[in-house]
């Protein structure tokens, strides 16, 4: 998955568009170093991202739907406005592709580090979040609605 990851490194608009383009491949980013990337305003659902070092991330407005996060780290990442949860207005240009279906599924976010994350207007609803670390993690108008919290590790602010 080198491609996946140097278009990654690269702008949104380009893997976005070979992503919509290709909503059947399988993606496996597990075990994969990204941290520090810039990925706002990616769609990033249905990959795998298990134990994948997502720390100091910059994820804007970016799509995890569908997405297996499982024992990923999220460390001092800014995940503001970032969707996990299932989306009630899908955007337009996924509305007739094969990708808008997992806007419907949540993410797994089991075990996942979110110490020092900006959380900030972020979707977690609906989402696995047991035993996730949100150590001094920003909360705020954070939606955790209907998340699963068995082993959760609170210390928001």
């Amino acid at each position: 998955m080198h491609k996946v990851i140097k278009m990654l490194r690269e702008t949104p608009n380009i893997y976005n568009t070979w992503r919509l383009s290709n909503p059947d491949v399988l993606i496996d980013l597990s075990n994969a170093d990204l941290s520090g990337l810039n990925l706002s305003g990616q769609y990033l659902m249905n990959i795998n991202f298990k134990n994948a070092n997502l720390s100091n991330t910059v994820c804007i407005s970016t799509v995890f739907c569908g997405s297996n996060l499982e024992n990923a780290s999220f460390t001092g990442a800014n995940l503001s406005n970032t969707c996990f949860g299932p989306l009630d207005d899908m955007p337009l240009i996924l509305m007739h592709n094969k990708l808008g279906y997992y806007l419907t599924k949540s993410a797994v976010l089991k075990n996942v580090n979110f110490e020092e994350a900006n959380l900030y207007l972020a979707n977690c609803c609906e989402c696995n979040m047991d035993g996730a670390i949100l150590v001094d993690a920003k909360t705020e108008q954070a939606n955790l609605s209907k998340a699963y919290w068995g082993g959760v590790i609170l210390s928001a602010y």
